[in-house]
């Protein structure tokens, strides 16, 4: 049923203004072409938004995978080191980016899994 009003409601913003820019067209030529460059700018502004989301929720979904990778007991490290070194690529706003990848990289193979809680500096 969302998806149905989703539709609807979008297929109505489009043909106002569709029919927006036509009566824009019948009354100036500037006019209805500075209308059309301000709905393109908003469209592509919008769509730019939903691009970002969508790589965002790619980029959950690989955290979710290291959290799995993380969370069994008797699973290697090396796959779990690996998954995390390529997400630290993504995050290259951080201030201390080189020290987090060089502990990621500098990490054991093998943890103390029984008693494990962190490290042995949590």
């Amino acid at each position: 049923m969302a998806a149905g009003l989703t539709v609807l409601l979008l297929g109505w913003l489009v043909l106002s203004a569709v029919g927006f820019v036509g009566d824009q067209f019948a009354r100036s030529a500037t006019l209805s072409w500075i209308t059309v460059l301000v709905f393109g700018a908003g469209l592509l502004a919008v769509l730019w938004r939903v691009w970002r989301e969508v790589r965002s929720f790619q980029q959950l979904r690989k955290v979710d995978a290291l959290r799995a990778l993380l969370s069994q007991d008797d699973a290697p490290v090396a796959p779990a080191r690996a998954v995390a070194l390529a997400r630290l690529g993504f995050l290259h706003h951080l201030p201390d980016l080189n020290v987090a990848h060089k502990a990621v990289a500098a990490a054991p193979d093998e943890l103390n899994r029984p008693g494990f809680v962190g490290g042995p500096n949590c």
